[in-house]
């Protein structure tokens, strides 16, 4: 059997009952593709054949849908006909199948579907964008704002601070080294190789080529690390920087003038960034990404002057590196897909998908990243989104267990257990490979967040856990575990900490810092507890968030339509009082892998978006505006090119 297909259509509606609130439903329709070979009847589709889908929406049968589940984790469900039923004919019609969550864009329905027959074989179905019922919603058009007085606008993004223009009747279309140190020169090279990687051959490497420009470079005590002055005049390049990282921005705006097609102009650029931490957080979990989407990911944050690449590692969804001590972590972790022990989730379908990461391949990274003067972040999320972790060492769970809550992705008990004398072991062992894996990473992050309320409270481990500690709410049970784990953590490996704001705000001391992404408030929230912050607002800086209401777009919408205009307007030191400006860290964007169905899809999301993100961090405005912004973004490199 082979041509299925499904489509579904999306209605709106408001359905309160007594325990839920169903905003829509979506009716299905399973049919053969035009022109499929063999007879489109019931014999088909043999009496005991079952539907598998993934919808983000976590879907739920009415009376009137005609099918009942029989699996379900989070969005993942396996349907069949009510009481075993007849084979259902061609069509297969499953209608009123009532969603948990508001629909708003096209890929909020059905991403993956397949028939499960009933020798246990699987069909893959092709899954059509969902459609929706009531005419789509027109795209929210990106407000302009008002150009801001500044220097002429040149093809870099981050856009320079200050900048002088002097001629453009001379043009310079590549550069060679002339005067530098070693370490200069190492620093010259990372940088070229980063645009011979991207197709800019702009910087001469071997300093023979005589028609390229001369750059002289020197590091000078009166600019702090990251600042630079860029000087392009009487046929030759002057960079003077604070140390390597100012050289190194320096090249990459030397770079980005080069690449142009009319070539860099005669000017001068003073710069440096408006905060320390410019980061981009990507989730390696929920999608699978080859090794070296990565690797560009890298090379992305370098070219924009970004700090730091956030790795999301961990989720309930998959593991994604290996543990000496818990090689099921990656052998049984590291894999979803119909019959294993991680089931199918966020449009992957019945066929394996994904796996860990050799210790190779997080080893170029490394590599990469240092070369960019890029600090990589990796993370593990804890106690919360465990799911993966808990299937790999089922040893983990507390056997006796009889909590009943699930995550709000519906995921039960998906959390590690205070109290069960494993649990710690496990956690020294895991943050001790990260440490390694990561040399050079002064921080590993321990996620911390969307802990379900009431979790542990039928756990007997947990129980006798709070009771010696005196303490009796899942927040004080969560407060008190991740204080031994950061205790933990800086003792055995001497790093930071990080971590998502539900941690920090629930009393945890400071330490490293943490993320405010629920809103801009809770940045401010977290800094009067004296954290430092990292601004990532999911109304803002969330760029897997639709970047616009047309019901086609992809992405999502729980943190609303995220426009351009409204990444490019928020200032993350609004309000912000003087006395706590000193612990604004920083900013970062975040990409969560629930809609990200392929690379072209990635970069529609994330550009223009991240190099708003970028220059507000790095200048600390927009210079001429989104319109202008997005100009600019245009000729930098993506996951694509």
């Amino acid at each position: 059997m082979d041509g299925v297909i499904l489509r579904s259509t999306y209605r709106r509606r408001l359905d309160a009952g007594s325990d839920t609130t169903w905003f829509g439903t979506f009716d299905l329709e399973l049919d053969r593709k035009p022109g499929t070979s063999g007879a489109c009847d019931a014999t088909d589709l043999p009496r005991g054949s079952r539907l598998a889908l993934w919808c983000a929406m976590q879907l739920e049968p009415s009376d009137a849908s005609g099918v009942r589940v029989v699996e379900r984790l989070a969005g993942h469900l396996v349907l069949e006909p009510i009481d075993g039923g007849p084979p259902p004919s061609w069509p297969w019609m499953i209608e009123g199948l009532r969603s948990r969550f508001p629909a708003r864009h096209s890929n909020d329905g059905p991403e993956a579907a397949w028939l499960i027959l009933p020798d246990g074989s699987t069909v893959i179905v092709d899954v059509e964008p969902s459609r929706a019922a009531e005419p789509p919603r027109s795209a929210l058009a990106d407000s302009t704002a008002a150009p801001h007085d500044h220097a002429s606008v040149v093809p870099v993004t981050p856009h320079p601070r200050q900048v002088e223009l002097r001629s453009t009747a001379v043009r310079h279309r590549r550069a060679r080294l002339a005067v530098s140190t070693t370490a200069i020169a190492d620093v010259w090279s990372s940088v070229a190789g980063l645009g011979q990687r991207s197709g800019w051959d702009v910087l001469d490497t071997l300093g023979v080529d005589s028609d390229a420009t001369p750059a002289t470079l020197a590091i000078v005590a009166e600019l702090s690390e990251e600042a630079y002055d860029l000087d392009i005049a009487d046929g030759a390049i002057t960079i003077r920087a604070g140390g390597d990282r100012g050289i190194r921005h320096a090249l990459v705006t030397l770079g980005q003038l080069l690449a142009v097609e009319a070539g860099a102009p005669e000017l001068s650029v003073s710069d440096k960034p408006q905060v320390a931490f410019r980061g981009i957080h990507l989730d390696l979990a929920r999608r699978w990404f080859e090794p070296d989407v990565v690797e560009r990911m890298i090379d992305i944050a370098a070219w924009r002057k970004l700090s730091h690449v956030h790795l999301h590692l961990t989720d309930d969804e998959a593991w994604r590196f290996h543990v000496d001590a818990y090689p099921t972590l990656a052998s049984i972790g590291g894999t979803r897909g119909h019959g294993l022990a991680l089931a199918p989730s966020c449009g992957s379908g019945p066929a394996p998908y994904g796996r860990a990461y050799t210790n190779g391949e997080i080893g170029r990274w490394v590599q990469r990243a240092d070369a960019l003067g890029i600090t990589l972040v990796p993370e593990v999320d804890v106690p919360g989104h465990c799911h993966a972790a808990l299937v790999s060492v089922p040893e983990l769970r507390d056997p006796d267990d009889a909590s009943t809550v699930s995550s709000v992705q519906g995921y039960p008990n998906n959390v590690l257990v205070p109290g069960r004398p494993i649990t710690m072991t496990f956690l020294e062992a895991v943050f001790a490979t990260l440490a390694d894996l990561f040399p050079s990473s002064p921080t590993l992050h321990i996620g911390g967040d969307e802990v379900p309320f009431g979790s542990w409270e039928g756990s007997p481990d947990t129980r006798a856990y709070a009771a010696a500690r005196g303490l009796v709410s899942t927040s004080q049970i969560e407060t008190a575990f991740h204080r031994e784990l950061i205790q933990m953590i800086s003792t055995t490996t001497g790093r930071d900490v990080a971590m998502w704001e539900e941690a920090a705000l629930a009393g945890v001391e400071p330490s490293g810092y943490a993320v405010a992404w629920t809103s801009a408030d809770a940045g401010v929230r977290l800094a009067r507890a004296g954290h430092r912050v990292v601004m990532a607002p999911g109304q803002t800086n969330y760029l897997d968030m639709a970047p616009g209401r047309a019901w086609e777009l992809p992405g999502g919408s729980w943190a609303g339509n995220v426009t351009l205009a409204d990444t490019c307007t928020f200032d993350p030191t609004a309000g912000w009082d003087d006395d706590l400006a000193g612990l604004l860290h920083g900013v970062q964007a975040c990409i969560w892998g629930e809609h990200i169905a392929d690379l072209d899809i990635l970069d529609t999301l994330t550009f223009p978006r991240l190099d708003a993100i970028a220059e507000r961090a790095w200048t600390g405005r927009i210079v001429g505006g989104p319109e202008a912004l997005a100009e600019r973004s245009a000729g930098l490199p993506r996951f694509t090119t």
